[in-house]
């Protein structure tokens, strides 16, 4: 249990630690996403070491464990530790992903109102052109 929450951590810093470049507001909430996997993962591995911890104690009636109760304390407050160094990289990552998504949908917004108003003013044109044909043949 405690090896294991040492690869957990080891390739948790590796996420923190990989230059990442984020080319679409997809690519950036996926690696918000992938973050944010990560740190429920820590919850979950916190949850397990901590409740080893009351194994532990029964065990210690029957023989020593002192030294296993305090690589688990030890590996709790490292697992504790690279969860702490997640919360503010991706509080951030989680905010430009909003105001990327933001960004997209105003872009989207935009881009369909002046279709739209396009679309009006190509129907007006072909109304006045109507119109217009028909002036003409009535005079002539």
């Amino acid at each position: 249990m405690i090896n294991s929450s040492k690869s957990w951590m080891a390739e948790a810093q590796s996420w923190l630690a990989a230059p990442c470049t984020y080319t679409t507001a997809k690519c950036l909430s996926s690696h918000v996403h992938a973050l944010r996997i990560v740190l429920d993962d820590s919850a979950q591995i916190r949850t397990t070491l901590q409740g080893f911890s009351s194994v532990l104690k029964e065990m210690s009636q029957v023989c020593d464990v002192t030294t296993l109760q305090e690589q688990l304390v030890e590996a709790d407050g490292q697992v504790a530790v690279v969860q702490d160094s997640f919360t503010a990289p991706l509080s951030q990552l989680e905010h430009a992903a909003a105001v990327s998504l933001n960004s997209v949908n105003s872009s989207v917004f935009l881009f369909l109102y002046f279709f739209l108003l396009t679309y009006l003013l190509l129907i007006s044109l072909f109304m006045f052109m109507s119109v217009l044909f028909l002036v003409v043949c009535l005079v002539l």
